[in-house]
């Protein structure tokens, strides 16, 4: 698996200025998982790369990068899906995608 780099920026960005992100690990191991919205594409080879999240109050975000994918266990139904560590506004976030159309990003409690 390599890094996918998608930032496109052109000197403009689709950015929020806002302060808030997504919260961060405090490192106690409280954390759920919470819908989003995730527009993503498939490479030529194949490979599905999330472009940008959706937040239900509906903040949007660019993922400037993909630095790791890998298969992983779903604790919800017990099937397998896919887990996607990537960088938003130099922030690491984690995504789960299913493989039923459903994305979640992991949150604290």
């Amino acid at each position: 698996m390599g890094i996918y780099n998608l930032s496109h920026d052109s000197g403009r960005s689709d950015r929020p200025q806002d302060p808030e992100w997504f919260p961060e690990d405090t490192g106690d191991g409280k954390h759920g998982r919470i819908p989003v919205a995730v527009n993503a594409d498939f490479t030529s080879d194949g490979i599905l790369l999330p472009r940008k999240i959706t937040r239900e109050d509906g903040r949007q975000y660019r993922i400037d990068l993909v630095i790791g994918m890998e298969r992983q266990k779903s604790r919800k139904e017990g099937g397998a899906g896919m887990r996607y560590t990537c960088l938003v506004r130099d922030h690491p976030v984690t995504l789960f995608y299913e493989g039923n159309g459903c994305w979640d990003i992991v949150s604290e409690l």
